[in-house]
């Protein structure tokens, strides 16, 4: 498989995480999907398989832990940080990749071809790599399915259908959409594309003072240009008075834009508003996702040296146990103004 070949598979994997994010954490699409990215990844990274599938697994260890959790908001933001999880990892695979085309490339002198292995052994070592990749994943593959059968997962995911989340309210985790989804996803897409033109995308061009749009803050005070992303302005891009508070603001705007609606139609909230939570998952994963972008793009600009993508699972969590504290006071608020099944 050649480098390109290999990104534009990667980059099929990468492009499909959207379509598993609109599904029940439960579907076998997602199980389908973990399964051939970690055959991709290991026809890619013969040389080094272990490793790559390794950390791979690492990404999906939360979700498997979480499934034994009693909260299926807990399941769903765990399945919706492992897809987040997991795009940061395919695109630093993809970055790994150029970065060794573009090594190779420069590395091949006449000299260097002139000493090159015979080609025979090249294909030898490549074949052994393959083979001993094969079984380590077969093995993985079949320790999971042993304990995907086992009676205590079956357990845990037959109970998971019909499930208490962590007001007590009793929830169908396989029938989570609502009627109401279309209009709380739109409201969502629309403060995602907000933020992201507004105070993202506008990151890419703070080395550039006379171009590209203004920098602001949180409060909309101008940040200046023309200077290097790393040390301070950096630090500020990651730092709890920047991202934070504006997507507190938005996951505060979004739970009261649900309260509203139900109370107006007199509609039970609570079903409405778990949805809203799942949804508000998704958009923190979607927001750190872009700001670890961002960031890899910034930083790459000022080194030679290799860079990986930022890990943002700790944002990712922080941020995920304030959309929780938020669905608790929103069912509390909810309930309180007398919203009730007609």
């Amino acid at each position: 498989m050649t480098n390109k070949e290999a990104i534009s598979k990667l980059q099929d994997k990468l492009n499909d995480i959207p379509r598993l994010k609109t599904l029940n954490y439960e579907n076998q699409d997602f199980n389908l999907w973990i399964e051939t990215t970690k055959s991709l990844v290991a026809a890619i990274f013969s040389d080094s398989v272990d490793k790559k599938l390794e950390k791979f697994d690492f990404i999906f260890r939360p979700f498997i832990i979480a499934l034994s959790g009693n909260s299926p908001a807990d399941k769903v933001s765990a399945y919706n940080r492992t897809l987040d999880n997991a795009k940061v990892s395919i695109l630093a695979m993809i970055e790994e990749i150029k970065l060794r085309e573009s090594t190779i490339n420069n590395a091949i002198s006449p000299e260097t071809k002139k000493n090159k292995k015979p080609l025979y052994k090249r294909m030898w070592a490549i074949i052994c790599a393959i083979v001993v990749g094969t079984g380590i994943l077969l093995g993985v593959i079949y320790t999971a399915i042993q304990i995907y059968e086992s009676e205590t997962v079956n357990g845990l995911l037959s109970h998971a259908k019909i499930s208490k989340s962590a007001t007590g309210e009793v929830i169908d985790t396989n029938n989570w959409e609502t009627p109401l989804n279309i209009r709380t996803k739109k409201r969502i897409d629309d403060i995602y594309e907000k933020i992201r033109n507004e105070k993202l995308e506008p990151w890419l061009f703070i080395r550039i003072p006379d171009k590209g749009p203004q920098i602001t803050d949180y409060n909309g005070k101008p940040i200046p240009k023309g200077i290097n992303y790393s040390g301070s302005p950096q630090m500020f891009f990651w730092g709890e008075k920047f991202m934070p508070p504006i997507i507190e603001d938005a996951i505060k705007e979004v739970f009261d834009q649900t309260i509203e609606e139900c109370r107006k139609n007199k509609l039970p909230p609570k079903r409405y508003l778990y949805e809203t939570e799942c949804l508000l998952h998704g958009f923190v994963g979607r927001i750190y996702s872009r700001m670890a972008e961002i960031d890899y793009k910034l930083r790459s600009k000022e080194t030679s040296e290799k860079i990986i993508l930022r890990n943002v699972a700790l944002e990712n969590q922080k941020m995920d146990e304030l959309v929780e504290r938020y669905y608790k006071a929103a069912i509390l608020l909810g309930t309180n103004k007398n919203i009730e099944s007609p």
